[in-house]
């Protein structure tokens, strides 16, 4: 019944269900309640949507490719074979970006918390189907995390502190989109690159000052093991 015609109109729907407005948020609640079979608040419905699409697409090379941009922060690309995803390095750099100007930049969406939203399609990746795990989409998102952590390592070589380049929220938010990837990632045990970056990352980090949130994110994977 629900074949991958449909994916477009339900991504539409979950970016409803986390819109900046609550009328539509809530007016989303209600339409997803009928896929879902039960009403739930916006952001529960958010969650239970995701899960929902895991189980009817998991094995969709056109879902791998929607889940990865959503992991990465990035508008999910629907019409198109390929993973065009914008480098880490270069959304960490755009972050980075200071503009005292008034009202220099209006935000998109005031609503989502972007690294909630990484957070929640992480959970989608990690029960990834074994199929996909050789595909295009799980390939992009393991070099955008890889070079991702590159260009973190390279930042922590310079001591942060408390209110160095990573106290800023949209930095922060960039910096936790690659370790949260990172974490999934080598939980997996796919890739020994990543996890060795990784670790280095958090051996420097210690004595950087890098943010101790981050640091905790990081070591996750650590736990998990």
């Amino acid at each position: 019944m629900w074949d991958a015609k449909y994916l477009p109109a339900l991504s539409a729907l979950y970016d409803c269900l986390i819109d900046d407005d609550d009328e539509v948020r809530e007016v989303a609640a209600s339409a997803a309640a009928g896929v879902l079979g039960i009403y739930l608040v916006p952001p529960v419905a958010a969650d239970r949507l995701v899960t929902w699409l895991q189980m009817q697409y998991g094995s969709e090379e056109e879902f791998g490719r929607h889940f990865v941009c959503r992991m990465t922060g990035q508008p999910p690309r629907l019409d198109t074979d390929s993973v065009l995803l914008t480098p880490a390095s270069e959304q960490l750099g755009k972050a980075l970006e200071f503009d005292d100007s008034l009202f220099a930049t209006e935000e998109q969406n005031l609503y989502i918390d972007e690294i909630r939203e990484t957070m929640r399609w992480r959970k989608a990746f990690c029960i990834l189907d074994d199929g996909l795990e050789e595909g295009a989409a799980y390939g992009g998102l393991t070099k955008w995390t890889e070079l991702g952590l590159r260009a973190l390592i390279q930042r922590a070589e310079n001591e942060d502190g408390p209110l160095g380049w990573m106290a800023d929220q949209h930095v922060f938010a960039a910096c936790a989109r690659i370790v949260l990837c990172a974490v999934a990632i080598s939980r997996m045990g796919k890739s020994t690159v990543v996890r060795e970056l990784l670790d280095s990352f958090v051996s420097l980090g210690n004595s950087a000052g890098i943010h101790g949130s981050l640091l905790e994110m990081a070591m996750q994977e650590e736990e998990a093991a």
